[in-house]
């Protein structure tokens, strides 16, 4: 969603597109997502109560393009 054309047009975006964040979980978004990209090893999503790790993949499916592909962290409308 982040890399589609449409979302970057300010005039194309739809409130779907968003994820509202309060300012807590967003600073926790940003030191997991920090962590993923120093180690390569995506945040277990259980440490935080969540019924599964990953939605999609495991611990070491990040990417230097798309790391959050497939946890919670990306997708939260997805668990």
């Amino acid at each position: 969603m982040k890399n589609e054309d449409r979302v970057m047009r300010n005039e194309n975006q739809r409130l779907e597109d968003f994820q509202p964040l309060s300012k807590a979980a967003n600073d926790a978004k940003r030191q997991f997502c920090k962590e993923c990209k120093r180690t390569g090893i995506r945040y277990d999503a259980k440490l935080l109560g969540y019924p599964m790790s990953y939605y999609s993949g495991d611990a070491n499916t990040a990417t230097k393009k798309m790391p959050a592909i497939g946890t919670t962290r990306w997708n939260l409308k997805s668990i």
